[in-house]
C-alpha cells in the first residue's frame, strides 16, 4: 500500500513512539541477541587489531555478525578462529577466549 493511502488513524495510534524509544528498544533487543552467545563456541573471521578496554585485541565477526574481540597483539587479520564467547567487553563487542586459531 502506498504511503499516501495509509489511514491517519494508524499514525495516531503510534504517535507515542519516539525515536528515542525506538533506539532504546533496538539497544535492548541487540544486547539480548548477543547475550545468547555467552558460553558458546563460535567461528570468527578476524578483521583488525584495535585497542579496546585498555589493551590490544583482535576484532572480528561471527557468522551472525556478532562483533567479537580476542585479547592479544598477535595479528589475525583475514583468518578464521574458533573461540568461546565469555561475556561483554563493551556495550557492542563480545569478549572471547581462543579455542583454535
Amino acid at each position: 500500500m502506498p504511503f499516501s493511502l495509509i489511514p491517519d488513524r494508524i499514525f495516531r495510534h503510534y504517535s507515542h513512539v519516539t525515536p528515542a524509544l525506538l533506539q532504546q528498544l533496538e539497544k535492548e533487543q541487540s544486547r539480548a541477541f548477543r547475550s545468547r552467545y555467552i558460553g558458546r563456541e563460535a567461528e570468527v573471521l578476524f578483521e583488525e587489531t584495535r585497542e579496546l578496554g585498555g589493551s590490544l585485541c583482535q576484532v572480528g565477526y561471527t557468522r551472525d555478525y556478532v562483533r567479537v574481540a580476542l585479547p592479544g597483539a598477535q595479528p589475525l587479520q583475514g583468518s578464521l578462529g574458533l573461540v568461546r564467547i565469555s561475556g561483554f567487553l563493551t556495550e557492542e563487542v563480545m569478549l572471547a577466549q581462543p579455542l583454535q586459531l
